[in-house]
């Protein structure tokens, strides 16, 4: 059971810096279906983990687990291939800067809708997130760009405790939250 434990607590944290460094290298957005991605990614590693670790152990009742996998892969992935809209995230970071301009950004897509898009065309902003509803990718990329400049010009410039700080509650406490609770549920399913 430590083998599988260490195994799940292994990949998450691969995955993690994985997503770690796509989001360091997005210049101000990140592709959610990216991200969606490779979570299902993260899942599947984590089913097969268990499953070799049951097999290995001869031991059988690893399809309540296989069951919640394909559950999750249909779920998200069915959301991957029939989302038809372009939904894009701002860098995490950026979320106290978004957030004082929110009145500013929506000012920016309200002008590219109405000087750069047709009727049937929609782009929206809530929350954490811009949606394009029928519109094409460049023109996606295009808006994605102006509101970009925008963010450039106005973010301060972070400093490594910034960095430090955005780390620190964004994904280390996260993350250790998702580890300690993975820890419990297994040392409940060895009790039960």
């Amino acid at each position: 059971m430590r083998e599988l434990i260490i195994g799940v607590i292994a990949i998450v944290v691969f995955f993690y810096i994985i997503f770690l460094i796509m989001e360091y290298k997005a210049k101000n957005f990140i592709y959610e279906k990216h991200t969606i991605s490779l979570m299902l990614i993260m899942m599947a590693s984590m089913y097969l983990s268990g499953f070799k670790y049951s097999y290995n152990q001869h031991q059988i009742g690893s399809y309540g687990m296989l069951i919640n996998v394909i559950l999750a892969i249909v779920i998200l992935g069915g959301y991957i291939i029939f989302q038809k809209n372009r939904i894009y995230l701002f860098k995490g970071i950026d979320k106290k800067l978004v957030r004082e301009n929110k009145s500013e950004i929506i000012q920016i897509i309200e002008d590219y809708k109405s000087n750069c898009t047709d009727s049937k065309s929609d782009i929206t902003y809530t929350g954490n997130r811009v949606v394009f509803e029928k519109v094409n990718k460049a023109q996606a990329e295009e808006c994605l760009s102006i509101i970009g400049e925008f963010l450039d010009k106005n973010r301060r410039e972070y400093k490594p405790k910034d960095y430090l700080i955005y780390f620190i509650k964004g994904h280390l406490m996260p993350a250790a939250i998702t580890i300690a609770a993975m820890f419990i549920l297994f040392k409940l399913i060895i009790c039960i």
